[in-house]
């Protein structure tokens, strides 16, 4: 299994390429986990979280509010996301098995 995080912006509200310096990025509406199999590269699940309506922090033009690599065992895949905290998964079924906030630095 293959295990990749991303987010997803409302359609019509994608960032440009580049950014001007103090500018913030739009909104992310949404944050995922996804599950593909390493031999077929079929989507195995997914699982989303909501963004919120609360403004993120502001980031590097060049990077995403899902950059982090998930990490995994045989059992869980474990994500982390600013707004949404430390989620570990089932490995098989994406259900969440717990949630751990973490307070936002910002």
């Amino acid at each position: 299994k293959v295990f990749v995080t991303s987010m997803t912006y409302e359609p019509g509200k994608e960032p440009p390429a580049e950014i001007p310096e103090g500018e913030t990025k739009p909104y992310p509406t949404q944050f995922n986990v996804f599950c593909f199999d390493a031999n077929t590269g079929d989507k195995v699940w997914q699982r989303q979280y909501s963004a919120g309506d609360r403004p993120l922090p502001t980031i590097h033009a060049t990077n995403s509010y899902a950059s982090s690599t998930p990490a995994a065992d045989n059992e869980r895949v474990y994500a982390y996301f600013t707004r949404i905290g430390l989620v570990a998964l089932d490995a098989k079924t994406g259900k969440q098995v717990w949630q751990q906030k973490i307070p936002e630095p910002f």
